[in-house]
């Protein structure tokens, strides 16, 4: 079932949410942005960095960022910058409007211990 607020949004920022290409062209993909995250959870985030404030952490996280741009994937012939130089006129500009990114709930524990929140708990 499609949520009618995600297809307005969709609509409205020019956006269609899917996780990698179907079938055995896309099935190669789940697991290159999967490993990406490891590697900076591994190099970046292991152990937990101790910072003093929230503008701390984010200079370190632009540090790191400017740092990958010169790393290559794997064998790739171009580096992170190079690529994203490629992909960049490809980009849309970022609507005017904000675009909600959670949802606020107000959850109650059952009689079970559990907290329902739409179809999980």
């Amino acid at each position: 079932m499609v949520d009618p607020s995600e297809s307005a949004n969709s609509r409205r920022f020019g956006i269609e949410s899917f996780y990698c290409r179907p079938g055995i062209e896309g099935a190669h993909e789940k697991g290159g942005v999967e490993g990406q995250i490891g590697y900076h959870r591994r190099n970046h985030f292991v152990p937990v960095p101790e910072v003093s404030s929230l503008a701390e952490l984010n200079e370190m996280v632009e540090q790191w960022d400017r740092q990958d741009d010169a790393r290559r994937i794997g064998s790739r012939s171009k580096t992170i910058a190079e690529c994203f130089a490629l992909e960049q006129p490809l980009l849309r500009p970022l609507p005017d409007e904000p675009f909600e990114t959670g949802r606020l709930f107000t959850p109650w524990v059952d009689r079970y211990g559990q907290i329902p929140v739409r179809t999980n708990r």
